[in-house]
């Protein structure tokens, strides 16, 4: 009878530190961090972030085109998906990314990459249309996360 119940207790023991043991692990290891979705970054107000936007400047009536679009992001960003509203006298794109820096503690690589964007766009009038591409414009003088930008590109439809 003693032996089981030194065994008895040994055990709990041994349960108690290894429950502990587990318990500081888990409180110590952070969630896995969750993707945002965000303007993309098409602009830094230098020579990075020239010739952003890809465009035919003439194209034919009722034809499909495409626009090819870059974004800028670092280790935590891949590219996002894109938002089109077409009108009669032009088109509005807004260029999405997803980060996983959704929190000041995520760590990313310290790596700038071109993120490709490309849409596809038919303007159904000829004439002189406006494609105005949305993003974020990050610099010294916007706020950490950038602001809201807009770039045009003309297209004259024939």
């Amino acid at each position: 009878m003693k032996r089981v119940m030194i065994m008895s207790i040994g055990l709990a023991i041994c349960g108690l530190a290894a429950a502990s043991v587990i318990a500081s692990v888990v409180a110590t290891q952070r969630p896995p961090t969750q993707e945002a979705r965000t303007l993309g970054v098409i602009d830094f107000g230098d020579d990075r972030t020239k010739d952003v936007v890809s465009a035919p400047t003439t194209v034919r009536v009722r034809e499909d085109f495409a626009v090819k679009i870059a974004t800028y992001g670092g280790g935590c960003d891949r590219e996002g998906d894109n938002g089109v509203i077409v009108t009669r006298t032009g088109a509005t794109v807004m260029v999405y990314d997803f980060t996983a820096a959704t929190r000041p503690d995520v760590i990313c690589a310290a790596v700038f990459k071109r993120l490709p964007h490309t849409v596809t766009l038919r303007f159904e009038r000829p004439g002189e249309a406006l494609i105005r591409i949305w993003g974020r414009r990050i610099g010294v003088d916007t706020p950490p996360l950038g602001a809201p930008t807009v770039l045009e590109h003309r297209v004259m439809v024939k």
